[in-house]
């Protein structure tokens, strides 16, 4: 898992994510799922994040972008299933850049985290 540094122990995703939420907000993402069945496949690029979410109840992890602005009205929501490991990425100063979510049936789904972009002078 080159390039993923932290493992997050499974007893502290929900607070783990929780706190993420707060830390990357104003952040945009992009999400990879990685399928050795269906292939590599962007489902998100460059969108703004509205929340990471662990339901221990359901034993699933959502990700949340988009429902917070008039440019981004709509929420998309992608739900990882029975995840097995979180993988935090290389730290730039204080905050991750990226992570890792692997499920049980061995799908990877790669989050990367971008600065929004620039407003036009």
């Amino acid at each position: 898992m080159e390039g993923f540094t932290k493992q997050i122990p499974k007893e502290q995703w929900g607070t783990y994510l929780e706190n993420l939420t707060k830390q990357l907000e104003g952040r945009w993402i992009t999400m990879e799922v990685l399928d050795k069945d269906f292939g590599d496949q962007y489902e998100v690029e460059k969108l703004p994040l509205a929340f990471f979410f662990y339901d221990h109840k359901d034993d699933v992890v959502e990700v949340a972008v988009g429902g917070w602005t008039a440019s981004f009205p709509v929420e998309l929501r992608h739900f990882i299933h029975h995840p097995v490991e979180i993988w935090e990425k290389d730290l730039l100063g204080t905050e991750p850049t990226g992570f890792l979510i692997v499920d049980a049936e061995g799908r990877k789904t790669v989050i990367t985290v971008h600065e929004p972009p620039a407003l036009p002078e």
